[in-house]
């Protein structure tokens, strides 16, 4: 058994300050408490360059209350940072005495070069083989950090939300000279990526918004991409003032709204220069990097989302500590895929097995509406090294595993199948109908699923099933093996063996 731990990390932005009770290990991280109270010590320090008496009595309030909820969760593991406003406030020494006295625990400053290196790393966690240009912008700096890439460069840049609207007097035509003059000595940075990865409240709440104005159906921030020109054109039209005020106030946030239009500017200014193919948004950040470093290792690495349907299985499947019973439906499922599939090039191995572990929590949800929850927990679950293909695969497979593999699709889940393509739809019809078979052919011993063995032929397939298990035939067993057949555009029979 994988261990689990829990962990809590403070970080003290320029903007607000933000409390996260973190469960899991490096291969599954997941949030389960997360406040957030505002405090705008970066809104002082732009103005007179130190952190005002209020905003800093307002801070140690903060800090007190999450001393105490910490106290109560019996959380004995923590990490507090502060970034770019204590960084650069002349009393930030003063606040970081205070915050550590409150706290017992060190508050660390983290220098700017340390930030761009968390975002990189925020970015190694959430996503697989990511290879670019990372971004973190905050309320006071813009971070700026490579990843995947020889040679590692890390910089920071007073260019956070609140920092540029203080250096433009909040205008947005000041605001773009002022990025101009500060990538000027440093635009080559951004040469050379196809890929640059976007951190940031502000930018989340950028990608939030042009998912609504375009009607995207998977609403998660993390692992949207969108190509140069449409970004471009979208960043265009934020900043020219042609994206309607109810538009906006209906998806971002009231704490968002005065600083997306400064965060569109720098994101524009940075797809410009460095002539990315595509931005990718993350919605992990410095907290879920520290609290990868502080949670336990582990001694297989997986990917996220078998992690977490591994972690649900575990606590919701009475068999899971049977471990022979899944891994023989896994191993079972897996084979006849490949056999059965022309191609699964296309496809990571790890989705299958989370389709598979998913399929077998159900019991715990009403009848009624087991088809719903499964597919909302694999489109919407709080993973996040988990991609949009990956998501929309696992919720169009869950919806087929429920409803049967001829079973109309909802709207919703008609455009997931735009998101995967017509290849990927066909094989988690496939997937979702081996998944039926299994549970009629082995609904209680799942290890008997190795007797059991499917054969494709030119126009139909077989199903071999030894001599001692032929009681086991019946008209669900005939029913669902012909939906398998029916994926493939073949006939099926069943053969009794002598075994």
């Amino acid at each position: 058994m994988e261990k689990y731990s829990q962990i809590a990390v403070i970080d003290i932005g320029s903007n607000s300050i933000r409390l996260v009770f973190f469960y899991g290990n490096q291969q599954f991280i997941i949030p389960f408490f997360n406040e957030k109270l505002a405090c705008a010590l970066g809104q002082s320090v732009s103005k007179t360059g130190e952190i005002s008496s209020d905003h800093m009595h307002a801070a140690t309030d903060v800090l007190k209350r999450f001393k105490k909820l910490i106290e109560d969760a019996g959380i004995t593991k923590m990490r507090a940072i502060a970034t770019a406003a204590v960084r650069d406030a002349k009393n930030g020494k003063t606040f970081q005495k205070k915050a550590t006295d409150i706290l017992g625990a060190p508050v660390e400053i983290l220098t700017g070069e340390e930030e761009a290196k968390y975002g990189a790393l925020a970015v190694q966690v959430g996503v697989c083989n990511a290879s670019g240009l990372v971004g973190d912008l905050g309320g006071g700096s813009l971070d700026i950090s490579t990843i995947g890439v020889k040679g590692d460069m890390a910089s920071s840049f007073r260019l956070g939300s609140l920092s540029l609207i203080a250096r433009s007097d909040g205008e947005i035509s000041k605001a773009e000279k002022v990025v101009q003059d500060d990538f000027s000595d440093d635009k080559k940075m951004f040469k050379d990526f196809e890929t640059f990865y976007a951190i940031g409240g502000s930018w989340r709440a950028l990608a939030t918004l042009h998912m609504a104005c375009n009607d995207y159906p998977l609403r998660v921030v993390h692992g949207y991409i969108l190509k140069r020109e449409a970004l471009l054109d979208f960043l265009n039209q934020l900043i020219k003032g042609k994206i309607s005020d109810d538009e906006i106030k209906q998806h971002v946030s009231q704490s968002r709204r005065d600083l997306i239009g400064f965060a569109a500017v720098v994101l524009k200014y940075i797809v410009e220069l460095g002539k990315f193919k595509q931005v990718y948004f993350i919605s992990n950040g410095i907290r879920e990097a520290i609290a990868y470093e502080l949670l336990p290792k582990v001694k297989h690495k997986e990917s996220q989302i078998l992690g977490f349907s591994r972690f649900l299985c575990s606590n919701l499947y009475p068999e899971f500590h049977h471990e022979d019973s899944l891994n023989v439906m896994q191993d079972w499922i897996l084979a006849h895929m490949k056999i059965l599939s022309d191609d699964l090039s296309f496809l990571d191995e790890n989705l299958i097995t989370a389709a598979v572990q998913l399929s077998l929590i159900s019991w715990w949800s009403h009848p009624e509406y087991r088809s719903t929850i499964q597919q909302n927990m694999a489109s919407l679950g709080p993973y996040i090294g988990v991609s949009h293909f990956d998501r929309s695969f696992l919720a169009v497979a869950m919806h087929h595993r429920y409803e049967g593999v001829k079973a109309d699709l909802s709207p919703n889940l008609e455009s997931f199948t735009d998101l995967i393509g017509d290849e990927a739809y066909d094989s988690a019809r496939l997937l979702a109908s081996l998944i039926r078979l299994a549970l009629v052919l082995a609904p209680v011993k799942r290890q008997s699923l190795s007797l059991f063995w499917l054969v494709k032929e030119k126009d139909e397939i077989v199903l071999t099933i030894p001599k001692t298990e032929k009681n086991i035939i019946c008209l669900r067993v005939e029913k669902r093996l012909d939906k398998v057949a029916e994926c493939l555009n073949v006939t099926s029979k069943i053969d009794v063996i002598e075994r």
